[in-house]
């Protein structure tokens, strides 16, 4: 890849030449890491608010069951440091440890409609979330979890961004629930950390202002490409 123009050549191939159909329409597309959407316009209900009370763990490592436990010191979203607006500033995180979990508590009736549903965050540098202890939301981290996790690569957003949890049909109950995040930082020596989040539901997309896509097209899907279909080799 260069700065400026750039060719792609594509080989195709038929199976046989008694095959009775062939196609091929490709585009250049990039996909970005998992960084959730823009925020909707329309939040058709608050779950987690961004005044909710987390309960906390940090420097410590939580028991297995942590992620649907009670008990913990609380305090309001952000966590963080090195970042202004912080409300739970970790003073003590730099240099000494680099996870943070937190939980909150949230109800969920029967009258209430699952799809839709999904995390409003802001995190820097990484972040797993559960509900009643089932994984619904992986961003940051390739594998393993808590002090085992790994393969984390720069993806954050310092803004927040919309993460529907389509994997929580599953974990959700009527009645209390329980959201857990563990916030994962890249290096003990990193110049700063955060973690922000709510639980909303969106309204369904066809009564709202379509979402923009996840991807950006480089190559057009109906551009105009040149090509060479002769049994002899194609000219340079």
């Amino acid at each position: 890849l260069m700065v400026g123009r750039n060719l792609i050549a594509i080989e195709g191939h038929n199976q046989s030449k008694e095959s009775s159909d062939y196609y091929m329409g490709p585009s250049i597309e990039k996909h970005w890491p998992n960084i959730g959407r823009r925020p909707p316009r329309d939040v058709d209900a608050v779950f987690i608010s961004d005044k909710a009370k987390w309960e906390y763990l940090a420097g410590r490592l939580p028991p297995v069951d942590w992620t649907t436990g009670e008990g913990w010191e609380t305090d309001r979203m952000p966590f963080g440091y090195g970042y202004k607006g912080v409300r739970t500033e970790l003073k003590k995180m730099q240099g000494r440890y680099q996870q943070l979990y937190l939980r909150a508590p949230f109800e969920f009736k029967n009258t209430d409609e699952k799809l839709g549903i999904g995390l409003l965050a802001t995190w820097d540098d990484a972040f797993i979330a559960y509900i009643n202890g089932i994984e619904v939301l992986r961003v940051g981290v390739e594998s393993g979890k808590g002090d085992h996790a790994h393969g984390f690569y720069r993806v954050f957003s310092p803004t927040r961004r919309f993460f529907p949890l389509d994997s929580l049909q599953a974990a959700l109950r009527v009645g209390k629930n329980t959201l857990a995040i563990e916030g994962h930082n890249r290096s003990l020596d990193s110049s700063d950390f955060l973690i922000d989040a709510m639980l909303v539901r969106v309204l369904p997309i066809a009564k709202q202002h379509p979402l923009p896509k996840e991807f950006v097209e480089v190559i057009p899907r109906h551009a105009e490409w040149h090509y060479h279909a002769d049994k002899e080799e194609p000219p340079e």
